[in-house]
């Protein structure tokens, strides 16, 4: 820190000078990280203290200078963001999902964020969506991994309720390849095994439920993160959740398993680890062509017959496609993931070792 900041909140100094020393203290940093993830650490005393919104932008910057070295020694942030700490830039929506819009915003003034809020559907209700907002929040504010994208924190802008993240410049992972030829695809896919390793893990035990080329980001280091965690579910402990009938049906066929379209009741289309590792398959298929599974067919429900009869999209013959790593063993090991009986899929961690011993 270059400046102590002014004397406008009386315990400004203390606060700070405590933080940068606990911060960047390894032996200090478990307790930390408990801490400002639950919200009681002094980050939150500095962030939303009282004199705080009576200062202005220019007397603000040195408390927010404070913040952002404390957030970035740590590497750990709060759930809840104070508003002056988040900006959306413009306002304008730059993406749209399932049910989410998503918008640029400035974190501390200077990182590029990504704030993605819940958008009403036909047959919502506002109690829905609080839920469905919560649900999301709970199971990605927990999660640290290199392969899995950041939750910084929930934060209100206006009429928005907005889960922030870091902003991923290159995009997902489909139109990066598509931008970037020589990018190694196999390098990519090994990352998101990695990452759904440890979404899997039995004592995490979550499932992401919507792993597609749209929710794999590219860092601006080029390596791949999962994102979007709409649909994921926690099956394990405490904090497994009641989920309506639309989030049982949302999803696309050309990602989904076929037991998740042939179900019949809530039960029997239960997303799994099975069923992530069935769409596994249908990513890698998506990033070797940068096209989506069964891309020739425009209609849902015809692509939706063929995956509950079993039938594989069809192996391309492009060179290109070859050249960027599909031969004859990733093409089985593709396979492998799509068949029928639940069971018979490798593992997130069979996909790591897989990966492993080809890179």
């Amino acid at each position: 820190m270059s400046a102590q900041p002014p004397d406008l909140v009386p315990e400004a100094p203390y606060i700070c000078a405590a933080l940068f020393e606990t911060a960047q203290r390894p032996e200090s940093r478990p307790g930390f990280a408990r801490t400002v993830t639950h919200g009681h650490s002094p980050i939150r005393l500095l962030a939303t203290h009282p004199e705080m919104s009576k200062l202005g932008p220019s007397e603000r910057t040195k408390y927010i200078d404070v913040l952002s070295a404390v957030y970035t020694k740590s590497d750990f942030y709060p759930t809840e963001l104070h508003p002056w700490e988040v900006s959306m830039s413009g306002g304008q929506m730059i993406d749209s999902g399932g049910f989410g819009d998503c918008s640029k915003g400035k974190f501390l003034g200077r990182f590029d964020v990504a704030m993605k809020s819940l958008r009403f559907v036909f047959g919502t209700t506002s109690d829905v969506l609080a839920r469905r907002f919560r649900r999301e929040v709970e199971t990605w504010k927990d999660l640290r991994h290199p392969h899995i994208l950041r939750l910084i924190g929930v934060c209100q802008i206006g009429p928005y309720t907005c889960m922030v993240s870091p902003w991923m410049e290159n995009g997902d992972c489909a139109a990066f390849v598509k931008r970037n030829p020589q990018a190694d695809c196999v390098r990519l896919l090994s990352q998101v095994a990695a990452g759904l390793q440890y979404l899997h893990a039995p004592n995490r035990g979550v499932v992401h439920g919507d792993i597609k080329g749209a929710n794999i980001l590219i860092s601006c280091t080029g390596n791949a993160v999962i994102g979007d965690f709409g649909l994921s579910q926690i099956l394990i402990g405490e904090r497994q959740h009641s989920y309506s009938t639309n989030f049982f049906l949302a999803g696309n066929a050309r990602w989904q398993a076929p037991e998740l379209l042939l179900g019949e009741t809530k039960e029997d289309i239960q997303r799994t680890t099975q069923s992530d590792m069935f769409a596994f398959g249908r990513l890698m298929l998506e990033i070797f062509t940068t096209e989506p599974p069964f891309s020739s067919i425009a209609n849902l429900f015809a692509i939706a017959h063929k995956v509950q009869t079993g039938e594989f999209p069809p192996r391309p013959v492009d060179p290109l496609v070859a050249a960027r790593g599909l031969d004859d063993t990733m093409w089985r090991f593709m396979e492998r993931c799509w068949r029928k009986d639940p069971a018979e899929r490798p593992s997130a961690g069979g996909a790591v070792i897989f990966f492993a011993s080809i890179l």
